[in-house]
C-alpha cells in the first residue's frame, strides 16, 4: 500500500490485470457480474493505459499479480489485499472474506503467489479477453498487439 496525489478526473476503483492470463480473464469476469454498484473498471497491466496509473501510483509493473489502484484515496493495493478489498466490495457473501486482512500479508501473500506461480499452466494463456456481456465498457483500455504477444510469463521491473 502507497499514498500517492490522486489522478485527473473523477476518481475510480481500477484492477489491473494480466491481459494474457486465463486466470486473470476469468477473475475480472467474475468481479463485472457481481460488481452490481459498478465500483471497479478494469484495465490490462500491458495497455497504455494500465503502464500509466502503475507508474502514476508507484505500483510495481508486475504481471504476477492484480493492482487494485484506488484513485479515491490514491493508494494502490497488490497480491491478497487487492484480491481481498475487491471481494469486500462485492457484498455478502464474498466480503465476509476481509476478515483474512487479519493475517499478516507474507501468510496471505505465500498462497496468492503459489496460484500465481501456477496460472499459466492450470488456466493458460487467451488471445483476446472473454467480456461478458456490457463488460467492455467498463475496460479502459486494450492491451496493445505487441505488448500482449510478448507477455506470455510474468515481467517484474526494479
Amino acid at each position: 500500500r502507497r499514498n500517492v496525489a490522486g489522478g485527473a478526473g473523477a476518481p475510480r476503483r481500477v484492477l489491473l490485470f494480466d491481459g494474457v492470463c486465463g486466470l486473470c480473464d476469468h477473475f475480472v469476469n467474475f468481479v463485472f457480474r457481481r460488481d452490481t454498484r459498478a465500483c471497479f473498471h478494469f484495465a490490462p497491466q500491458q495497455s497504455d493505459i494500465g503502464q500509466q496509473l502503475l507508474t502514476q501510483f508507484g505500483a510495481p509493473h508486475d504481471l504476477s499479480t492484480v493492482v487494485l489502484v484506488d484513485e479515491r484515496n490514491a493508494k494502490f493495493y497488490v497480491r491478497s489485499e487487492a484480491v481481498l478489498r475487491v471481494l469486500f466490495e462485492l457484498g455478502f457473501p464474498y466480503s465476509l472474506l476481509i476478515v483474512f486482512l487479519i493475517l499478516p500479508a507474507f501468510v496471505r501473500d505465500f498462497g496468492y503467489d503459489c496460484v500465481a506461480a501456477m496460472r499459466y499452466r492450470i488456466w493458460g494463456t487467451v488471445n483476446a479477453c472473454s467480456y461478458t456481456p456490457g463488460l467492455r465498457a467498463r475496460v479502459l483500455a486494450m492491451p496493445s498487439a505487441q505488448a500482449a504477444a510478448s507477455s506470455t510469463a510474468p515481467l517484474k521491473s526494479s
